[in-house]
């Protein structure tokens, strides 16, 4: 519903400052170092409302947590959705490290298809 496509907006804004936030490190560390990696936590140097680091911290609507691989949010209606995160290289230029953001899932349903909302 509307609801739903109202949070997912505001999770599309946090992913969007999180990898913006991932490429200005990138950025930062080709400069210094001659290669482009993320940071180990999307969240360093990131300004979130609700992050409350791992995932033993979220335990209420609009928080969000880094467990090391997965970015979780909880949402009003207390569904969780999460997103993967890696430094794991996944790009094939020689100075380009960088690892990736996967798609929204909803984790309270692990086999569940990637999702836009």
């Amino acid at each position: 519903g509307t609801v739903n496509r109202a949070e997912a907006a505001a999770e599309d804004a946090v992913l969007s400052a999180l990898r913006a936030n991932a490429e200005s490190y990138a950025l930062e560390q080709f400069m210094d170092t001659g290669r482009k990696v993320y940071p180990a936590n999307p969240f360093d140097e990131a300004s979130v409302d609700g992050y409350v680091g791992d995932d033993n911290g979220a335990t209420e609507s609009g928080h969000w947590a880094f467990n090391g691989y997965n970015i979780r949010h909880i949402r009003n209606d207390n569904s969780v959705w999460k997103w993967t995160y890696t430094t794991v290289d996944q790009y094939p230029d020689q100075a380009d490290d960088r690892g990736k953001f996967g798609p929204r899932q909803n984790h309270s349903d692990e086999d569940s298809t990637p999702s836009d909302i």
